[in-house]
């Protein structure tokens, strides 16, 4: 399709309660210039829907999967009919096992990533746009693998080495 879709984002900086933290405005445009050079190639371009919106509000500015209060915040100042993209601190309680950079939740259609994730060459924005428009990780039924040994027979291969016509 050469025809474009323009995609409104709302993005939420999320700060501390007394107003301190909080990702900086610079970063935020650097990473919406990279949502745009990453959905250039299918012809989708977001832009902001609005001013970007700072809230001050502990409980958001760290997300706690066991409470659910980011959840409760997010319903709250979530901006209808637009991409709602809230940038906090830290996500706590996730079931990954390591550092979880960002989520999409359907429930809420918002996207919530931490701020060390959102900036000029980041991608964690990317992906979860990618959730946004329905795409499941390519990885499920993966989790507690060991790569090294599933993978090992690929190792050192390239493209030009694997005969894809087999396939």
């Amino acid at each position: 399709n050469d025809t474009t879709v323009y995609v409104p984002i709302q993005f939420h900086i999320v700060r501390k309660t007394d107003g301190t933290g909080g990702e900086t405005i610079k970063d935020i445009l650097a990473n919406l210039c990279k949502l745009n050079d990453d959905y250039r190639h299918i012809n989708v371009e977001f832009y902001l829907g609005g001013p970007i919106r700072f809230i001050n509000q502990d409980l958001l500015y760290t997300n706690d999967f066991a409470t659910g209060m980011a959840n409760f915040f997010m319903d709250l100042y979530r901006v209808p009919g637009m991409v709602n993209i809230f940038v906090g601190n830290q996500i706590s309680g996730g079931v990954s096992g390591g550092t979880t950079l960002g989520y999409y939740t359907s429930g809420l259609d918002i996207i919530y990533a931490i701020r060390s994730s959102v900036h000029g060459s980041a991608t964690t924005l990317t992906h979860e746009l990618g959730h946004f428009f329905s795409l499941p990780h390519t990885f499920f039924g993966w989790e507690g693998s060991n790569y090294a040994d599933v993978m090992a027979w690929f190792i050192g291969d390239t493209q030009t080495d694997v005969d894809c016509s087999k396939n």
